[in-house]
C-alpha cells in the first residue's frame, strides 16, 4: 500500500543537521600536533590473502607478543559485524561495559583485543591504550533518522560527507596528540571501496588523505601475511627507516593536496528550510527549496528526491495537499527510495546512452585507487542473493548493470513500470521483473507473466526509442506453468547472475593489471569485451535461457 506523507513525522521530529556535518572549508593543516598514523588497506595490496583471516592472526600475536602485548581495537558498524572477532577480541556491549574496558585501557590496568559496536566517536584511547586499530566497513547511522538517510542517499555527496566525518572519528580513536601513533588498517569492502573512490575521499581533511598515501606507498612491498606484519612492527618498533620515511613525506604529500572548499548547498538548504518551518514560515521555507531547485538543475538525481520530499512535508503540515502530492510524485520519481506517492508519479525514463566500455572505463577512473572497485562489485554481490529484500535486490542489480557497462534504473511505479530497465545499447533493452525471496521450487505462473506484460507496454509508451526489447523474469529455475504462456520470456537464474559477476569483475581485474590510462585503456577494455560473455551482443545468449513447461 502507498504510504501518505504524514505517515513520516517521526522523521520530521528528528529532522536535524549537526554543526560538524556543515563545516564549509577544509582549513589549511599543520603537521605540528598531528598523530603519526600508518594507514593501510590490506584488500588494495598487490598480494592474494585472505583480509580478515590475516588480521585474526596479527591480532592473536599482538596479544600474545613477548614483553608486552600491543592492545589492538577493533570497531564496526553493528553489533552483527562486531561479533565476527569475537574468537580474537572481546565484544564490548553496553555503556558500562564500554565505560569500564575504556578507563582500563586508558589506565594501563587491563590489556588485549577488543571489539566495539559503532563507537566511532566518544572513546579516548592514547598511547598505550591502543596501538593497532582496525576499522572495520561502512560507519552506519546511530539511530532511525540516520540509518534512513543512508539508504535514501546511498551514494549521494550529502551522505558522502557525514560518512567521512564519521571515518575521521574512527581514525582518531587510537592516537590523541602529536607524540601518539598508532596503525589503522581499514577492511570489509564497504569501506575499501568507499575510500577507494575520489569524490569520497575529496571530504577527508588533508592530513588523512596524506597518512592514505603514504600507506597507500609502503603497502607496495607487501607480499604475503608475513610482509603485512613486517609492514605493521615498522610503526610498532620505532623503526627509523619509518620515522624517517613519515616525517619527511607527510608534508610532501600535503604539499600536494589543495585546501578544497567543499560543497554545503544541500546542507545549509535543509537548515534554513527547516529553521523556517519551525518558525511556521512555510512560504520562506517552499521558496527556498523551489529556488535552490531552480538553480541546480545538475543536482544528484537522488538528493534532489530527498529535498523534493521535505518540500512535499511542509506543504502537507499546511495544508495545501495537492503541492504536497505534486512534490511527493517528483521526489519518489527521483529517488525511488523515498515514500510512495498516493498517485502515480511523473516518469522520468532518462537514460543516457554511453558506449560500453567507454562507461566500464569512466567506472574505474572514479577511483584513486583502483583495487577499490572490486571490493564494491563484492559489496554489490552480497546482495544478489535470494534472501536479500526487494528493494535490495533491484538497487544492487542496478550497480550491477551499470558496472557492466549498461544502463539500469529502478521504474515500478505501483507496479505498472518495470521492476528494472536494463539499456544494452541504443537499440535493446532487456523488462526485468525480480522475484527475490521466491522458494527455489517455485514455478513461474500467469500472475507473474502479467506482470511483465503490463511493464512492457509501460515501457513501449516511455521508451519509443528503444526497437527491440525483451521481457526478462529473475527467477529461481527455468519452470514454467502452462498457463503462463512464458514463450517470449527469457529467465535469468541465480546461477547465471553468479557467472555474470565473475564475468564482471574478471574484466575488471584485466583493465586494473594493465594500468593503461585514458585512450589506451578504452581501447584495451574494447579488446577485452569483444571476447567477454558481458559484451552487449552477446550478453543475451550468454546468461538468458528459456523457460520450460511443466
Amino acid at each position: 500500500m502507498s504510504a501518505t506523507i504524514a505517515d513520516d513525522s517521526d522523521i520530521i521530529k528528528n529532522f536535524n543537521i549537526s554543526e560538524e556535518a556543515v563545516t564549509n572549508t577544509l582549513a589549511p593543516e599543520s603537521i605540528a600536533g598531528v598523530s603519526e598514523r600508518m594507514i593501510l588497506i590490506p584488500s588494495l595490496m598487490d598480494s592474494d590473502f585472505d583480509v580478515f583471516d590475516t588480521m585474526r592472526i596479527i591480532i592473536d600475536w599482538a596479544k600474545k607478543k613477548e614483553n608486552g602485548s600491543y592492545n589492538s581495537v577493533i570497531i564496526s558498524p553493528s553489533d552483527r559485524e562486531a561479533k565476527k572477532w569475537e574468537h580474537v577480541a572481546d565484544f564490548i556491549k553496553g555503556s558500562e561495559m564500554v565505560k569500564e574496558t575504556v578507563t582500563g585501557l586508558q589506565e594501563g590496568t587491563i590489556a588485549g583485543a577488543f571489539s566495539f559496536s559503532n563507537r566511532y566517536d566518544g572513546i579516548d584511547l592514547p598511547n598505550s591504550a591502543c596501538r593497532l586499530l582496525i576499522l572495520n566497513g561502512l560507519p552506519q547511522g546511530t539511530s532511525v533518522y540516520e540509518l534512513y538517510r543512508a539508504r535514501v542517499l546511498e551514494g549521494g555527496s550529502s551522505l558522502n560527507r557525514i560518512l567521512a566525518q564519521r571515518i575521521e572519528q574512527g581514525l582518531g580513536r587510537g592516537a590523541r596528540g602529536g607524540s601518539d601513533y598508532c596503525v589503522t588498517v581499514l577492511v570489509g569492502s564497504t569501506l575499501t571501496s568507499w575510500v577507494s573512490k575520489s569524490e569520497n575521499t575529496a571530504f577527508l581533511t588533508n592530513i588523512t588523505k596524506a597518512q592514505l598515501k603514504i600507506g597507500e606507498t609502503i603497502s607496495k612491498q607487501v607480499a604475503d601475511q608475513s610482509g603485512l606484519l613486517e609492514v605493521i612492527l615498522q610503526c610498532l618498533n620505532r623503526s627509523n627507516d619509518w620515522l624517517e620515511y613519515y616525517s619527511g613525506q607527510l608534508p610532501e604529500e600535503l604539499d600536494k593536496l589543495t585546501n578544497n572548499k567543499t560543497d554545503i548547498k544541500l546542507a545549509l538548504l535543509e537548515r534554513q528550510a527547516f529553521d523556517s518551518w519551525v518558525d511556521n514560515n512555510h512560504t520562506g521555507a517552499t521558496g527556498k527549496i523551489n529556488y535552490f531547485i531552480s538553480k541546480n538543475p545538475n543536482i544528484n538525481k537522488k538528493e534532489k528526491g530527498w529535498i523534493e520530499q521535505l518540500n512535499a512535508r511542509i506543504y502537507y503540515s499546511w495544508g495545501n495537499k495537492e503541492k504536497a502530492n505534486e512534490n511527493q510524485k517528483n521526489a519518489y520519481a527521483n529517488n525511488h527510495n523515498l515514500l510512495r506517492p498516493q498517485t502515480s508519479p511523473v516518469s522520468l525514463p532518462n537514460m543516457t546512452i554511453t558506449s560500453q566500455a567507454q562507461k566500464i572505463v569512466d567506472n574505474i577512473k572514479k577511483y584513486d585507487r583502483k583495487k577499490g572497485i572490486l571490493d564494491f562489485i563484492d559489496t554489490t554481490s552480497s546482495y544478489l542473493v535470494q534472501q536479500s529484500t526487494a528493494h535490495e535486490f533491484e538497487e544492487h542489480f542496478c550497480q550491477l548493470g551499470n558496472l557492466m557497462g549498461f544502463n539500469a534504473e529502478r521504474f515500478d511505479d505501483d507496479g505498472i513500470g518495470p521492476d528494472i530497465v536494463l539499456l544494452l545499447n541504443n537499440h535493446t533493452g532487456l523488462i526485468i521483473e525480480a522475484k527475490s525471496r521466491k522458494h527455489p521450487n517455485t514455478p513461474f505462473k500467469k500472475v507473474v507473466h502479467g506482470q511483465l506484460l503490463v511493464a512492457e507496454k509501460w515501457f513501449e509508451d516511455n521508451f519509443s526509442s528503444i526497437k527491440e526489447h525483451i521481457n526478462v523474469s529473475i527467477h529461481p529455475n527455468q519452470n514454467a506453468t502452462k498457463q503462463s504462456w512464458p514463450h517470449d520470456t527469457k529467465v535469468l537464474s541465480y546461477e547465471k547472475i553468479d557467472e555474470m559477476i565473475n564475468d564482471t569483475k574478471q574484466l575488471y581485474e584485466k583493465l586494473i593489471e594493465s594500468s593503461l590510462t585514458n585512450d589506451s585503456l578504452l581501447n584495451y577494455c574494447q579488446q577485452i569485451l569483444e571476447k567477454s560473455q558481458i559484451k552487449d551482443e552477446v550478453f543475451v545468449e550468454s546468461y538468458l535461457t528459456n523457460f520450460k513447461i511443466i
